[in-house]
């Protein structure tokens, strides 16, 4: 595969997926770590270990990065607030919630954790 359809390739995979993409994605779309790695800093923006953007990351993107790699993760507090319509405030960053203690970090993501997630809430 050349560049550009490599590039192709990742804009209609991003397309798809809300402009996050995971490297397990790339990989099943025919990129190897290699021209993953020649991406990186110019289409591809790493959010975390092996998560990346696709194009501007926003709010909305973050939130997806979350979601993505947090297991059993919803959003929650001014972030649940915000995409519920909720006369909240907006805050920096995104918040979400999740079941696990998790080392995954994202820049502009606060994760945090309860012991109570329902399965219907995720």
């Amino acid at each position: 595969m050349d560049r550009q359809a490599i590039d192709a390739a990742i804009l209609t995979l991003a397309g798809a997926n809300g402009m996050v993409l995971t490297t397990a994605q790339l990989h099943g779309a025919g990129i190897n770590r290699n021209r993953i790695e020649g991406r990186r800093g110019g289409l591809l923006t790493p959010l975390a270990r092996g998560v990346y953007a696709v194009g501007e990351v926003t709010p909305e993107v973050r939130l997806r990065a979350a979601l993505a790699v947090v297991p059993l993760s919803a959003a929650s507090h001014h972030t649940a607030g915000v995409l519920h319509e909720l006369p909240v405030p907006r805050r920096p960053g995104v918040e979400v919630i999740t079941r696990r203690r998790t080392a995954m970090a994202i820049d502009g993501v606060r994760v945090r954790t309860t012991t109570w997630l329902p399965a219907d809430d995720v």
